[in-house]
């Protein structure tokens, strides 16, 4: 909080205690007042000048580094880095000094000088492997940007190995933040193999970690990426799903970087959506943002595509405005892939307005931006040739002169064992026999364990189908009972109503009358508990309007009689009705929220359904007494749960915390369309 960073200021007794403090201060103003930044920046360096302090400095200017690195002022940030390697060159420290690296490294990669930016990055990872003792989390992060830029230059393989070792460490030492960096990255390497699949796995765990953890910078991340793989994938639905769960996360911690990002998002959604006036509100948002946080970058997307959007809706005074101040921080950038996209809306608003020579203009910049970048490309793709070429010049060299080597050996070894032929001859019809029956030996077994799993699979498919008729059968009985309950019982006790009532009149003038009134009381309460009783076997909800009315309806019931604030989220499901998916898919959250009310003690609920094009996803989450997972469970209900998830051949996720609370994920997949 600011009150307690400006007392730490105030009571601050040594001049060490003050750099740290305006440190702080500077961290806390950096996306909110910039004058304030370098006013606490300015205030470091007197200090370090005067005590003549190299770790002062170093701290100083790695704030300063920090700060033009936020607000995307790239070049400043490189300057001020160089003042940082400096100083840790004078103090002597390999770690901090290959850290600094590092950093530059990852400023040229945001400056699009991808070679300058793999050289840094390499020198600070040799430094760090050379040291007897090195900060892994630091490592981490060096691996995590050797994969980036390793996948800039489509050496998507290597980017992988230095992914996956990356989140070897960070499990190995815990570091969930850097952890969930290297989830995502191994997500975005994946998408650039188009395996799209893997990629959304990974995106998936990074999410669920950032929510476990209560990340939202994380979660948000997570979710505006898997927003954009869906939204690649044309699944509309899934897309805008996960971006506007990131807005919420992001918008929950104040992020204003993040909420940047996923209003552009939004608003793209938008468009791809064919709903243009829906994406000016997000844009315009995106812009006020990245305005408040000086980020050109951000701030040039925003105009561009909100240009875009007023150039397709015909309203040129505001289009040309957008895409001009677009292009001017694109050129500042010098952001290839934006001007491009500038230099091409430029033309086409200028066409439309029959300004020809702009229009000719804009069309030569960009054959001749397009031209350079493809000259470029062409370059690294020769270049990489030639590396190879020459890699394989000095292998086949090598392997000729080994030959020559071998072959001398050959001839000494030839003239030397002419007098041991019979010997050879004798062990070599030995070894083939040997090797005759080891063979026959192996194919045995192979074919042994081949026709093993052949019986473990048809046992595994015949256990399914029994459980499969099980299940059915339940579901089946309890229509049955549910129908005799109404039908038969119901009906009754409605007719020894309506006879009650008749006699109504007679009674009353009977002393006993209170005997009537228990009667009738009696047979409301009877025929209250049929109610209750069939709808529990089977939901009138369920057979008539549906999976998402029947979950509603049960949440509504559980808060009216159990008293617990629940909290229901449906995305979807308006066609699943009376089949068995979605019997199956009741009976889970009903077991699930039973279990609950029995043992959890829990005071809230959250339960969310999420249908997307592939899949049903379901989260029941509770802040009760938690469970120790890894106990076997005697209970019916969990293995109920269990069993109609293998049915549906889903995936069934629980994790417990102990004073904490539970977590259902459970995934079933949907059948696919002929």
């Amino acid at each position: 909080q600011l009150d307690s960073l400006q007392r730490a200021l105030d009571q601050a007794s040594t001049w060490k205690d003050k750099i740290n403090a305006h440190q702080d201060l500077a961290a806390y103003y950096t996306t909110a007042d910039s004058s304030q930044v370098m006013q606490h920046i300015d205030a470091m360096l007197k200090i370090a000048e005067q005590e003549r302090d190299d770790l002062s400095v170093y701290q100083a200017y790695t704030s300063l580094a920090s700060f033009y690195t936020r607000t995307s002022q790239y070049e400043l940030a490189v300057h001020a880095m160089n003042q940082v390697y400096q100083a840790s060159l004078k103090m002597d420290e390999p770690e901090k000094t290959s850290a600094v690296l590092g950093n530059i490294g990852v400023l040229k990669y945001y400056l699009n000088d991808i070679d300058s930016a793999q050289y840094f990055l390499d020198t600070a990872y040799q430094i760090k492997r050379t040291l007897p003792e090195v900060d892994s989390s630091n490592l981490a992060r060096n691996l995590n940007s050797l994969a980036v830029i390793s996948s800039e230059l489509n050496q998507y393989k290597k980017a992988l190995i230095y992914q996956t070792e990356a989140l070897k460490i960070t499990q190995s030492i815990n570091d969930q933040s850097t952890y969930l960096r290297s989830l995502n990255g191994i997500a975005s390497i994946y998408t650039d193999l188009n395996e799209p699949e893997k990629a959304l796995e990974y995106q998936m765990r990074a999410y669920r970690k950032g929510l476990e953890l209560d990340d939202m910078e994380a979660a948000g991340v997570a979710a505006r990426n898997m927003g954009m793989k869906y939204m690649d994938r044309d699944e509309l639905d899934s897309s805008v799903y996960y971006l506007r769960e990131a807005l919420k996360h992001f918008e929950k911690i104040g992020y204003q970087r993040g909420i940047t990002e996923a209003n552009i998002s939004l608003g793209d959604w938008s468009v791809e959506s064919k709903q243009l006036g829906q994406s000016i509100p997000y844009y315009q948002r995106a812009i006020s943002y990245a305005e408040q946080i000086s980020d050109m970058r951000l701030l040039a997307n925003a105009q561009k595509n909100l240009g875009l959007v007023y150039l397709e809706t015909k309203d040129y005074s505001r289009a040309l405005a957008l895409l001009e101040n677009g292009l001017e921080l694109y050129d500042r950038l010098n952001n290839s892939f934006g001007l491009k996209e500038s230099y091409l809306a430029l033309n086409n608003y200028h066409e439309q307005n029959n300004n020809w020579k702009q229009a000719h203009y804009y069309t030569t910049q960009y054959k001749i931006l397009s031209d350079s970048l493809d000259q470029e490309k062409l370059n690294k793709e020769v270049k990489a040739l030639q590396i190879k070429y020459e890699t394989e010049l000095k292998d086949s060299e090598i392997k000729r002169q080994n030959l020559v080597i071998e072959n001398q050996r050959t001839k000494q070894r030839l003239t030397s064992g002419i007098s041991f032929a019979g010997l050879l001859s004798l062990l070599a019809g030995g070894l083939a026999f040997w090797y005759r029956t080891k063979k026959n030996k192996l194919l045995s077994q192979q074919d042994l364990a081949l026709k093993s799993a052949k019986i473990l699979e048809l046992q595994k498919e015949k256990k399914i189908m029994a459980m499969s008729s099980m299940i059915e059968g339940q579901e089946a009985e309890r229509t049955r009972i549910a129908q005799d309950l109404h039908d038969g019982l119901g009906g009754l006790l409605s007719s020894v109503k309506l006879r009650l009532s008749n006699i109504d009149k007679q009674v009353k003038e009977i002393e006993s009358y209170n005997i009537y009134e228990r009667t009738t009381e009696i047979v409301d309460e009877a025929c209250s508990e049929v109610r209750r009783i069939s709808h529990n076997l089977v939901p009138g909800a369920l057979r008539l309007e549906g999976l998402k009315s029947a979950v509603e309806l049960l949440s509504q019931e559980l808060s009216d009689v159990h008293g617990l604030q629940l909290k229901t989220e449906i995305y979807g499901f308006e066609q699943m009705k009376d089949d068995t998916k979605a019997i199956f898919i009741y009976r889970v959250i009903q077991e699930a929220t039973n279990n609950i009310i029995k043992y959890a003690q829990a005071s809230t609920v959250l339960i969310q359904l999420f249908e997307s094009d592939s899949q049903y996803q379901l989260l029941i989450e509770d802040d009760g007494v938690g469970f120790d997972v890894t106990q076997e469970s005697k209970g019916l209900g969990m293995r109920s749960m269990a069993s109609r998830v293998e049915y549906l051949k889903g995936e069934l996720e629980i994790d417990s915390v102990m004073n904490e609370g539970t977590t259902i994920n459970i995934t079933i997949p949907k059948e696919k369309q002929n």
